[in-house]
């Protein structure tokens, strides 16, 4: 979903959450998934473009996680690229 940019008013830090109708479902949301990446992009002209890759672990200021634990900080925006990542150490670790 789209981002919101929520300031801390004792830090001034901003974090961006999820972009959803209820403040407590954008503070929540990531308990839901096992897998939330944040994904940044900028408009040039009225194209939006990536501008790098998919972030997989939580910082300061984005939400995110993998709870597989098997992804970089940094992932190549690839879906099947990273299900394969995920999938391929779960079933070496089943046999």
């Amino acid at each position: 979903c789209l981002q919101r940019d929520e300031k801390n008013e004792l830090s001034g830090g901003i974090t961006r959450k999820p972009s959803v109708s209820a403040k407590s479902l954008a503070d929540d949301i990531v308990g839901y998934f096992d897998e939330v990446f944040f994904m940044e992009m900028d408009k040039e002209g009225k194209r939006w473009f990536l501008t790098q890759p998919y972030k997989t672990q939580q910082g300061y200021s984005v939400y995110a996680k993998d709870r597989s634990g098997k992804l970089d900080t940094f992932e190549k925006p690839d879906f099947m690229s990273i299900y394969n990542k995920i999938v391929a150490t779960k079933n070496n670790k089943e046999e």
